[in-house]
């Protein structure tokens, strides 16, 4: 049965908890966040990112994330909440719900992204 790209953004939204921008902060304010930016490379270069936050593109996340990967990434070894964040949400949201598919745990998104982080 096909599935659309709306269908597995409203499924990973359905299971993964969202954060508000002051909810974010407030996490930074105590460090017990780690920041993921899932955009791609460009993206990050050519606009601003959140202070401290880690690039990890999506388009690598199961590699990044699975520790027999040569890829991995020690951050996602980390206990402190991982929050994803994209442009404007979306891709962090499946980003995050792929994070918990492979047993990645204590998850959310950023609301509204990059966007929301700008307009704040």
């Amino acid at each position: 049965m096909k599935i659309t790209s709306q269908q597995l953004l409203e499924e990973a939204r359905a299971q993964i908890k969202s954060i508000t921008v002051n909810e974010l902060k407030s996490m930074m304010k105590k460090n017990i966040v780690e920041i993921i930016d899932v955009r791609d490379s460009d993206e990050r270069t050519n606009k601003p990112h959140i202070s401290g936050s880690h690039h990890a593109g999506r388009g690598m996340l199961e590699f990044y994330f699975d520790p027999e990967s040569g890829f991995h990434m020690e951050i996602f070894q980390s206990t402190k909440q991982f929050v994803f964040v994209c442009g404007s949400g979306a891709r962090a949201s499946l980003a995050a719900k792929t994070a918990s598919d492979m047993g990645l745990t204590n998850i959310a998104y950023l609301d509204g992204g990059m966007k929301a982080w700008l307009d704040s």
